[in-house]
């Protein structure tokens, strides 16, 4: 229980300092325990955080793959868009999408290349399901018959890209952008305007 309390209270102070700005006595006492006593939990304060970043990776993952299988009789446009609104809603799960926001765009200069090695991976995951998706799509018609691996880029593209407007903009700018994003490559992609 207290690894999960360490995580919880790391998360929140690495998504406000960032991992130079936090340091573990801070995190200890919003636990509530001594500085030596996280170690009983974690090896090193790198090790926290790179727990909380793998979760939050694989969580997206996890998001990906219960989207297709929940919404699987649906049509194509509902799922990807659930897929969408899932991963760029960012009052949902807030803390853990600044954190994620933050590791990604200012990782800690030691941890960078490891970072950058278990993104890559988790996406490569991610981007197996959705060229499978964007497969079976083209099959049936329903989207235009592009190649599934650049509407797989296009499509993190814009994922990547709201992530830098939610830092620039406020709620109400962001959710604008988020929906004619949308609106603009969905209409982009689809087959004979077919909803």
């Amino acid at each position: 229980m207290t690894s999960n309390k360490l995580k919880a209270a790391a998360l929140q102070l690495f998504a406000e300092k960032g991992y130079e700005g936090t340091a573990l006595s801070e995190i200890a006492r919003m636990v509530g325990i001594k500085t030596p006593s996280i170690y009983a939990h974690f090896p090193s304060k790198e090790d926290l955080f790179l727990s909380i970043y793998r979760e939050h990776a694989s969580s997206e993952m996890r998001t990906i793959e219960n989207v297709l299988m929940e919404e699987k009789d649906k049509r194509t446009g509902e799922i990807l868009r659930t897929i969408f609104n899932e991963l760029t809603d960012l009052n949902d799960h807030k803390e853990e999408k600044l954190f994620f926001k933050r590791a990604v765009l200012l990782p800690p200069n030691h941890l960078k290349e490891k970072m950058k090695q278990e993104f890559v991976g988790f996406e490569n995951k991610a981007s197996e399901r959705l060229t499978d998706f964007f497969k079976t799509a083209i099959n049936a018609g329903e989207i235009v018959p592009l190649n599934p691996e650049d509407l797989v880029a296009t499509f993190y593209c814009m994922l990547d890209g709201l992530l830098m407007e939610s830092h620039y903009y406020d709620q109400d700018e962001y959710e604008k952008r988020r929906n004619s994003i949308w609106t603009i490559f969905w209409q982009g992609i689809l087959q004979n305007n077919n909803s």
